[in-house]
């Protein structure tokens, strides 16, 4: 009993024959897979590995289109206008605080002068006031020059009350 099967060829994509058992039976055997199916296989995987780069490529390239490099480029050039403007303004604004304080600390240093030429013409005219109530009023005389005593003061002659003292 013999078939018609040739047992030894291998059928194109299969990796395994067809054997006859002892008693007469067919038995599925595997093969060894041949080195020129392994060498296309890879170089199926390397093709595929390949198109799927190349079509993620197009992709991206596809997201990056000239309009969207266009519109990039004047969303930067924008905000770079925008942060030039603030940059000089906030250097404008710094500029004008310092004049300010430089202004700010002339009129302090004016005020205090003014305080104390104030309080020295106060001063005078009670002098004048005082000089005139004591002749009249309380028949007191002018000192004579050899009763007259020279001292040096120093130039705060004045004083700034800003509250009643009790």
């Amino acid at each position: 009993m013999e078939s018609n099967i040739v047992l030894d060829e291998e059928p194109r994509g299969k990796y395994y024959r067809f054997e006859a058992g002892v008693d007469g039976s067919v038995v599925l055997k595997p093969v060894r897979v041949p080195a020129h199916v392994i060498a296309e296989r890879k170089a199926r995987i390397r093709k595929a590995q390949i198109e799927k780069r190349v079509q993620h490529n197009r992709e991206q390239a596809a997201v990056m289109n000239k309009g969207f490099v266009a519109f990039m480029a004047v969303a930067i050039l924008i905000c770079c206008v925008v942060c030039y403007f603030y940059i000089s303004l906030q250097g404008e604004v710094t500029t004008r605080l310092r004049s300010m304080a430089s202004l700010q600390s002339e009129i302090q240093a004016v005020s205090i002068d003014n305080d104390m030429l104030e309080k020295r013409i106060g001063a005078q005219e009670d002098i004048a006031q005082i000089k005139t109530e004591a002749t009249q009023s309380l028949g007191m005389q002018t000192v004579t020059p050899d009763q007259i005593v020279y001292y040096s003061v120093s130039d705060k002659d004045y004083m700034l009350q800003y509250d009643d003292i009790e």
